[in-house]
Formats: structure tokens, sequence, C-alpha cells
């Protein structure tokens, strides 16, 4: 009895809390009125480990910020999912968020270029704003590590370590091996796009390297959907409104540990206020 009442109250706690989606490890927050994705914990009950994560394009030497040109945000009911869609020079971009369920130390980012119909290259840079304001990244050998942070790899891939501002003029400090990052700088992992290429994917794990996976989105994706219809099928004598308390209480519970007090900084109503 003890066990659900510290359930219970934690879970309507969360509820209130300032982020968005959680998967019992992972939680974020969207900032409707900056238009990132913020507030990113690897561990639910434990201080942020990302400030923010935003999505920039490169064009003809041109730098284009995707929360300048977005078109919606939204929360996909019922899913660990966060949905960004922007147009840029006319050409139309969807990047998805998502806290694993799967491998709950994984958060993916993955945009659909599908509909873009630009000639020639381009490229996408994810901006990282890490908590921790100083210390060495380190080119590894299937990730870029920094502060217990893993971002993965690929063939297309490089990182880069300047400010907002820097970024603008071109002004890089390219990481090859190792590299210290200074106060104010950003982490941008860039990604060189070919032409026809349907989407580009991104996976942050907050534990161990050797947990990431090397799958295709749509792979993942659909391990995502499968996971919920089983939720959902475990319940299905229950109304709607219970299966998604249900699916609330099964990500509480996915946690080792649940703590009977949050750090709420605003209650949901102020949140909902910064979604319209």
């Amino acid at each position: 009895m003890k066990k659900i009442l510290l359930i219970f109250f934690s879970f309507f706690s969360i509820l209130r809390a300032d982020y968005l989606i959680s998967n019992g490890e992972i939680a974020l927050f969207y900032d409707g009125k900056n238009n990132i994705i913020k507030n990113i914990r690897g561990e639910i009950y434990h201080s942020d480990k990302i400030a923010n994560i935003e999505v920039f394009l490169e064009k003809d030497y041109k730098i284009y910020k995707a929360r300048d040109y977005y078109t919606r945000a939204k929360y996909v009911e019922g899913k660990n999912m966060f949905e960004l869609k922007y147009n840029i020079l006319g050409q139309s971009f969807t990047t998805y968020i998502i806290a694993s369920n799967i491998n709950k130390k994984n958060l993916y980012v993955y945009t659909d270029l599908s509909k873009v119909k630009w000639n020639g290259n381009y490229r996408i840079l994810y901006k990282i704003s890490p908590i921790e304001l100083t210390g060495t990244m380190v080119n590894d050998k299937y990730d870029y590590v920094y502060d217990n942070m893993y971002i993965q790899k690929d063939r297309n891939s490089q990182v880069y370590l300047t400010t907002e501002n820097d970024l603008e003029k071109f002004k890089l400090r390219l990481l090859e091996t190792s590299l210290r990052k200074r106060i104010g700088e950003r982490i941008f992992v860039e990604k060189k796009i070919l032409p026809n290429t349907k989407g580009d994917f991104l996976t942050i794990n907050f534990q161990k390297s050797n947990l990431l996976e090397k799958k295709e989105f749509s792979s993942i994706l659909n391990d995502e959907f499968v996971f919920w219809k089983d939720q959902d099928a475990k319940f299905r004598f229950l109304p709607k409104r219970m299966i998604k308390i249900m699916r609330d209480f099964y990500l509480l519970e996915s946690n080792d540990y649940v703590q009977t007090k949050l750090d709420i900084n605003r209650g949901k109503e102020n949140y909902l206020k910064t979604l319209i």
C-alpha cells in the first residue's frame, strides 16, 4: 500500500513538473515561447544534463535556425514523442524527439527530409548546450563523448565547438581527437546531407556507449509503437482515460527509484500556456 501511495503522489507531481515527456529515465520539456527542447535529464530525478537542443541548417554558406521557422510543434498523444515542423526557403522539415521505451538511456532525434527538394548538398547541425560549461570532449571510436553523454557517430558526421554567433561567421573549432570546451561554446554535431537523403538520425545515450544501437529510425519507431500497443492491450478492458493513467504509472514504475518530492518550478496550468 505504501508503494502505491508513493507512486500516486509522484505521478501527480510529475504532471505539474517542468517537462513534457519522459520514459521513466529521460525527461525533457518543450519551451513554446522560444521554440526549443530544453531541460533534458538523463536521469529523471537528477539535475539537467543538457540545457537545450536545437536544429540548424546550413545551405549555401548561410545558417538557418529551425526555431525561427516553426509552423507546428506538438506532443504525439500517448507516445514519448515530440514533433516539430518547420519550413525553410519553401522546404518542409519535420524533426521528431523520442525518449525511448526500449532503451531507456537513449534519446533519439530524427529529421525527416523526404519532402526537401534542394539541389546539391546541405548540412544539418544539432546544437547541444550541455549544463557542464567546461570539460574535455573526446572523439571516440563509435561516438563523441562529453560529461557522460555519448553522441553516436556516423560516416557523414563531425563535431565543432563554437558559439552561436561564431557559427554564423564560420569560426569553428573542429573536434579531431579531443578538445577542451570553453565557457560559452556549444556542441554542434554536423551532418552532411547528400542528394536523395530521406532523413537524418542522431542518438544521444546517457549511460554507456556500448548501449547505442545501429538501427534504422523506421525500425526504432516501429519498436516504440509496438511497445505502446502492447501496453494498451494489457489494459484494454479499461476506459481510455484509465489506459493513459496506467501508461503514466508504467513510466514511473520502470524507474529504479521513486521519490516523493520533486522540484516543481511551475504548475501544469502555466506549462500549458507556454504551448498556446
